[in-house]
């Protein structure tokens, strides 16, 4: 992990190769698959951003994560928990 100040307070934290521990629930789960091309990815990649944006008496939060799991089927699906 890695930490970005970005100035007036605001600052960014970055994991690539790992994710933050921020498991929560979820009331559902909205997929979306495409056609992709088969080309041969060997290993499972991760990747994360959180951003804290302070704004007088309130703040701006946002974190944002993925994995790319690679399979030879043909398609590529997306899955976002809600």
């Amino acid at each position: 992990m890695r930490v970005l100040e970005l100035g007036k307070y605001r600052r960014a934290r970055v994991w690539i190769g790992e994710l933050p521990d921020a498991s929560y629930p979820f009331i559902e789960v909205l997929t979306h698959t495409v056609v992709a091309r088969a080309e041969s990815q060997s290993a499972l990649r991760l990747a994360a951003i959180e951003v804290f944006v302070p704004l007088g008496p309130r703040s701006m939060y946002g974190l944002l994560g993925g994995q790319f799991d690679p399979e030879t089927v043909g398609h590529l699906s997306v899955d976002v928990r809600v």
